[in-house]
């Protein structure tokens, strides 16, 4: 019985780091599920750690880019506008 008690916690744990990862990921789940297959793979999932991001200001706005292991594989991107004053 306390080998399943044990599995238990780890597999609850587990999933637990697999929804946190996911809902913590500061690009959407769209993005995250790379092949739209529409579940996150644990494979997709070891990817959010290679997730990189760069800030771009543009005449108006600041970007945050997130690419993944190369700049030139821009991912997603968020725009605000600049609150800087003239």
């Amino acid at each position: 019985m306390k080998k399943f008690k044990f599995t238990f916690v780890i597999l609850f744990a587990a999933l637990g780091m697999y929804i946190y990862s996911i809902v913590t990921a500061p690009i959407p789940y769209s993005v995250i599920d790379q092949d739209n297959s529409g579940i996150v793979s644990l494979d997709e999932i070891s990817e959010l750690t290679n997730l990189k991001v760069r800030t771009l200001i543009k005449t108006g706005e600041i970007c945050r880019q997130y690419y993944w292991q190369h700049p030139d594989d821009t991912v997603h991107q968020v725009c605000e506008p600049s609150t800087a004053s003239n």
